[in-house]
């Protein structure tokens, strides 16, 4: 980050940062001149799209199909296997002590993404704005993904297709349809998922309603 970086952060008066990334991910230091509390909670234990994974999403024959495979197996381990921790998120943001506060992964766009949607679900937000919403992240992206992908394809002397870079780097909303799907197929309602699926209470859930909706 630079100062100028920093300073926006601050001018914001983020007082909590939430960090999804795994431990492996999330050693670098904090910026310097930045007072605000780092609270660590890692959605996936291993290095999720390290380099060994990427190389053979973007290489093999079979990439494509490996890494819509891949995802699908992510989103469901977080969405059913890591709700003790989404569980702490909702608890933390759930502190006015807490907030504003700033939640992010590594790219912004999977873990970030699902953990903002289920929140913005069980505040009452309609599922087609939540994918909407999830979706932007591709109109952020595409400047930098431009460039990115122009970058690859030289290094590569143009063995990797364009589209399989896209297909890689950009958020797809059919992972999160089924994430939702399933949850309303298990637990009835999103409401539901996180009172009885992640473990926070009606009485922690109607504080989170009022300090975010107020």
């Amino acid at each position: 980050m630079s100062g100028e970086d920093v300073a926006k952060l601050r001018d914001l008066g983020i007082r909590v940062i939430c960090d999804l990334r795994s431990h492996e991910e999330s050693r670098k230091r904090q910026p310097r001149g930045l007072s605000i509390r780092l609270v660590n909670i890692p959605l996936h234990e291993q290095h999720a799209g390290g380099l060994k994974d990427l190389y053979r999403f973007l290489f093999r024959e079979t990439g494509e199909a490996r890494f819509r495979e891949f995802l699908r197996g992510y989103y469901h381990h977080i969405a059913f296997e890591q709700t003790a921790r989404i569980g702490e998120v909702v608890r933390l943001i759930s502190e006015e002590c807490n907030l504003p506060a700033l939640i992010h992964c590594r790219a912004g766009k999977d873990r970030t993404g699902l953990v903002a949607a289920l929140i913005q679900l069980v505040l009452g937000v309609s599922y087609e704005d939540v994918r909407a919403g999830y979706l932007r992240s591709n109109d952020y992206f595409e400047p930098r993904l431009n460039k990115f992908i122009r970058v690859v394809r030289a290094v590569t002397f143009r063995q990797v297709p364009e589209r399989r870079i896209r297909m890689i780097l950009m958020a797809h909303a059919e992972y999160l349809d089924e994430v939702y799907e399933g949850i309303l197929g298990r637990y009835g309602s999103v409401e539901e998922y996180i009172q009885n699926g992640c473990g926070i209470d009606a009485l922690i859930l109607e504080r989170l309603r009022r300090l975010l909706l107020a």
